[in-house]
């Protein structure tokens, strides 16, 4: 389906939700990662330069000995490699100073140009050649065994919420740690992240026969296990740290990068996605001859029809884009979407339009820049938030449409003028989210914008996302993800319900105000158990400041069970409604629960609820501001609610029997 977008960000947000985004990923991503949550710098380019060139360094001056009439070193090199002993110990013994080139400028250009290969080739020259010894000496010199234990970063997190919603299914990488797999298995219940295998490295031909083609199988009612391939195509730390002759497929050097020689099914495969999908560059930036090379193969193929007619950019079904941390792409960025763009459009420059960075996420902003406030750097992290927020929104969009049709969600036919309702808040959602591709300084929809609850970890997401996981999983995982595409009735329903408790909504014709909307999250709370405590604002003329309702799912109904709410004050009566209810037949009993106030223990009674309670057939007529009153009006006085619920002694079946008996 042709993109609609207008600029590179709703490009790329385009061809995630149409599946033909393959992300690209470089060490950027993961440059600030932990391990074990421990700092470590084990994994970063100037520390594995350094590993490979100290015992490179001392192996050459070594060498250099036996013949020390050819020792030579430049001012350059003096300088770069003076606080280093043996360097210090060769030069006091034979060191003979020259205006040219001398025999250590190659390690000072590595070091200087952060060239790992190069620093790896000249490891191997000094110490036996590309024999397996030498691959295992050089791997273990640079640690990469240690990879496997790197935290993932919040982009990886992100990533993997996509991967939960169907939307991204393979990866190409050119790390070599497991922090994709790490992030995805998070995402997961525990018990389903054991009882299946979610995540499948691709790193050589045998590996690529086994996973290549596994599909996914999507369950009723169920988390989808989708299915996410990690092509490794330099390597994988985890299959190293499993077999240590793994070593000589951990390509590291300039030599091994040249070509995918044995790794023809590598070779294939990037051609493959290079030709049909959208390749997103994240963290990407360096010079990795075999990419680079069979990138500049495939658009050479492209421009084998000169006389194609020349289209708009964002018309085209497979353009790369380019993420950037950087105010302005490397030449290996640039080659990739100029080249594509000489094809589409007939003009190289055009390619700009596919880069995303610093500038193009700055806003409206944007006129006001000048080199002395040019906008920040754009982290990876920052960047595929506002990627999955957009496409969070995106898909709730159309969920919330789905929703109104009475046939497609159960509780829409139950709550009087719930259809209206759905469509107006995906207008709301859409024209908010339109407005945003347009200007990337624009609030997010509320229904969208991300918070953070004091009692979660992890990365920020849509307040709406953490409270769908909150409910699905019971608050057991923090890292747990609650797909839309997975459970869409239920986000819908969610949705609707946040709606109907802001009266601000339908006290007048305006639209709710952002502020207000963003005050409103903050009465959100997440409680032990699954259950969500959402308090109301007091009205106008009562006291009571602690008016509550709590929400749970169906699958948490346990009849007889109690649970301890961690505030003040309040009634002895409050309302729990189970969402996720429409169509059950299964009868709700009211529970205990505690409040607690320090030391203090008060119980309480929770009558709980469903939408068929809350809105018998006598509402039908309502009007949608009616709806929103007397959903607020049970949750601060419960008790008469439960009044009207209980069965008299006139309308009671049993005593009316023995009555006329």
């Amino acid at each position: 389906m042709k993109s609609k977008a207008t600029s590179s960000f709703g490009y790329l947000v385009d061809r995630i939700l149409h599946r033909r985004a393959v992300p690209l990923v470089g060490a950027g991503i993961s440059a600030q990662s932990t391990r074990d949550g421990q700092p470590w710098n084990g994994h970063k380019i100037w520390e594995l330069i350094d590993r490979a060139l100290r015992p490179t360094l001392s192996a050459r001056l070594t060498r250099f000995r036996k013949n020390p009439t050819k020792f030579r070193t430049c001012v350059l090199c003096d300088s770069c490699f003076a606080s280093e002993v043996s360097y210090q110990r060769a030069f006091r013994d034979f060191g003979i100073s020259t205006s040219s080139n001398c025999c250590l400028c190659d390690l000072r250009i590595a070091k200087e140009q952060n060239a790992l290969t190069k620093a790896c080739e000249a490891f191997l020259w000094e110490h036996g050649g590309a024999t397996d010894a030498s691959y295992k000496a050089l791997v273990s010199a640079l640690q990469i065994e240690k990879f496997v234990n790197l935290d993932p970063r919040p982009a990886h997190f992100y990533l993997s919420y996509l991967a939960r919603e169907g939307l991204i299914t393979e990866v190409v990488t050119t790390n070599y740690d497991c922090n994709l797999e790490r992030a995805y298995a998070k995402t997961w219940r525990n018990e389903v992240a054991l009882a299946e295998k979610l995540t499948y490295a691709v790193f050589d031909l045998d590996t690529f026969a086994a996973y290549a083609a596994i599909s996914s199988e999507g369950r009723s009612g169920e988390d989808t296990a989708h299915v996410l391939r990690v092509y490794k195509i330099n390597g994988c730390a985890a299959q190293l740290s499993k077999n240590p002759e793994h070593a000589k497929n951990i390509l590291l050097t300039a030599s091994q990068l040249q070509d995918w020689r044995r790794r023809k099914w590598a070779g294939d495969y990037f051609r493959t996605k290079v030709r049909t999908a959208s390749l997103v560059t994240i963290g990407f930036g360096s010079d990795e001859p075999q990419v680079v090379h069979t990138l500049q193969q495939v658009l050479e193929e492209f421009s084998e029809f000169p006389d194609r007619q020349p289209r708009p950019i964002f018309e085209a079904e497979n353009a790369p884009i380019v993420t950037t941390y950087e105010h302005y792409p490397s030449f290996q960025q640039l080659q990739l979407v100029n080249g594509f763009a000489a094809w589409w459009t007939g003009v190289a420059t055009d390619g700009n339009a596919l880069v995303i960075g610093p500038y193009e996420r700055a806003g409206s902003a944007l006129a006001s820049h000048t080199p002395l406030n040019a906008p920040e750097c754009l982290a990876a992290d920052r960047l595929w938030a506002d990627v999955f927020q957009m496409v969070f929104a995106r898909l709730l969009c159309t969920k919330l449409r789905d929703a109104a049709v009475s046939e497609n969600s159960a509780f829409t036919a139950t709550i009087p003028h719930a259809d209206k309702l759905l469509l107006a808040l995906a207008a709301e959602l859409d024209a908010c989210t339109t407005q945003q591709l347009r200007d990337s300084s624009a609030p997010a929809h509320w229904l969208a914008e991300t918070q953070e609850f004091l009692n979660t970890s992890g990365p920020l997401r849509p307040a709406l996302s953490r409270c769908l996981s909150h409910i699905r999983d019971a608050g057991a995982h923090p890292d747990y993800y609650c797909a839309v595409g997975d459970h869409p009735s239920l986000a819908a329903e969610l949705a609707l319900l946040f709606a109907l408790l802001q009266a601000e909504r339908f006290a007048g014709t305006k639209p709710l105000s952002v502020s207000v909307e963003h005050k409103w999250w903050g009465r959100v709370s997440l409680l032990p158990g699954g259950p969500i405590e959402i308090r109301l604002p007091t009205a106008i003329g009562h006291e009571d400041m602690d008016a509550a309702l709590y929400v749970s799912g169906r699958h948490q109904v346990e009849d007889g069970a109690t649970m301890t709410i961690p505030v003040r004050a309040g009634p002895a009566q409050r309302v729990e409604l189970i969402v996720g209810m429409s169509g059950s037949s299964r009868r709700l009993f009211d529970r205990r629960a505690y409040v607690v106030d320090g030391v203090t223990r008060k119980p309480i009674v929770i009558v709980r609820v469903d939408w068929r309670t809350l809105f018998p057939a006598s509402m039908a007529e309502a009007s949608p501001s009616e709806v929103s009153e007397r959903l607020q009006q049970i949750v601060r006085f419960p008790s008469k609610f439960r009044r009207r619920l209980d069965p008299s002694i006139r309308s009671n079946p049993l005593l009316q029997r023995r009555a006329n008996s």
